[in-house]
């Protein structure tokens, strides 16, 4: 089993971080906007790149992350569903891994990379393994009707679509690797189950499935760190703050 060692990178875990989190949480439950807090509490902190990102993406009100945690499937739910796949989200956080960066279970159950970087389609040796990795999850999840959507304009977009057709050229179900101008808005319309850890897809449909945490769970024994794990009970929050 794979483990990696992020306290580094959520340092001061007691103190700062802990707090800078909690801060967020405050003011993202009250309605400000998050990235001028995130520049408050980051400045404040004097946090690195990497843990204002995880206050950018990993840290949702109560509220949010409720609504999206029970949209969450298991993998015994996708055997024979329909599922619409990000693409380029999954891929990405899958290579980014690989690079070893950052990932992080956010406080809505979702995997999300704080690398902010898609670097990752440049490098052919790590997008291929990526892709590779995420064709077998596919395999072994065994959804029925299954389309995934790569933003075209992006560099090494068709390269991408090449290198998953060819990995997912022995499924039986229907499969189709697309090409979109906007994949995050055609993904929105998703009939029902949708694959990403971009928070304004997981909000426009049904139900989720996070398809980056299965491949790198299954595929490399991979395990992280839960960031509501880490800022314990938000009911203790006015506390924390005082």
């Amino acid at each position: 089993m794979e483990r990696r060692d992020f306290s580094g990178l959520m340092t001061p875990l007691a103190a700062g971080f802990r707090r800078a989190c909690l801060d967020q949480l405050y003011l993202a439950e009250r309605g400000y906007p998050v990235k001028q807090t995130v520049k408050l509490i980051g400045d404040r902190y004097q946090l690195r790149a990497v843990q204002r990102s995880i206050l950018m993406r990993g840290v949702i009100p109560p509220g949010s992350a409720s609504r999206r945690r029970v949209k969450l499937l298991s993998p015994e739910d996708l055997s024979g569903a329909e599922l619409w796949v990000d693409a380029c989200n999954v891929v990405v956080a899958v290579g980014n891994y690989l690079c070893g960066k950052f990932l992080y279970i956010a406080t809505d159950g979702l995997l999300r990379d704080a690398a902010e970087s898609r670097g990752v389609f440049r490098n052919d040796g790590i997008r291929k393994r990526a892709a590779e990795l995420v064709d077998a999850a596919l395999a072994e999840l065994a959804p029925g009707k299954l389309i995934l959507y790569i933003d075209a304009p992006l560099t090494h977009s068709r390269d991408l679509a090449g290198e998953l057709r060819a990995g997912l050229s022995r499924r039986t179900g229907e499969t189709q690797v697309l090409l979109a101008d906007h994949a995050d808005e055609v993904l929105k319309q998703a009939p029902d189950i949708a694959s990403s850890g971009d928070s304004e897809i997981i909000d426009s449909v049904d139900r989720v499935f996070d398809l980056t945490r299965f491949t790198l769970e299954k595929g490399l024994n991979a395990r992280f760190p839960d960031l509501a794990e880490f800022i314990g009970d938000s009911d203790k929050l006015e506390t924390a703050r005082n």
